[in-house]
């Protein structure tokens, strides 16, 4: 299976931009049946992201929650690791570093805003990716 890898790239700047828009990817991955793991970079964006679920849209519900092993997998799940088996349909990439295991998902989505720092771990990402035989493309928002 070859890994679609894209690269959503903002016209804003700042976390709160990201975060709204992973959160309008999820609930799309969701209504066409995907499971979805979102890579984070720490526990406490981890909790962020979760709360974000929770209060992002007046009346909608996506079934997630962090990751913890040994537990019932749910269909939208959290977590700094690499995705665990049952949620390889799509990896939303929230770190500033490559996913390990990414090359076992079919999608691949990195989040990127117009702050400069963000943009330049995006870049050095995407090279990474093509240096490794990906073909990764961009959509700007």
């Amino acid at each position: 299976m070859a890994t679609r890898i894209e690269f959503y790239v903002l016209a804003t700047a700042g976390e709160a931009a990201c975060l709204a828009t992973a959160c309008r990817l999820v609930d799309k991955a969701r209504s066409q049946g995907l499971s979805v793991w979102i890579r984070t970079a720490s526990a406490a964006q981890s909790a962020t992201i979760d709360r974000e679920l929770w209060t992002w849209r007046r009346g909608s519900f996506i079934a997630h929650r962090i990751h913890a092993p040994g537990r019932r997998p749910w269909p939208v799940l959290i977590g700094t690791g690499a995705p665990p088996e049952s949620h390889r349909a799509l990896l939303l990439n929230l770190a500033d570093d490559v996913p390990d295991g990414f090359e076992a998902c079919s999608r691949l989505i990195e989040i990127v805003d117009a702050r400069e720092d963000i943009l330049a771990a995006s870049r050095a990402r995407y090279k990474v990716y093509r240096d490794r035989g990906f073909a990764p493309s961009t959509v700007r928002l």
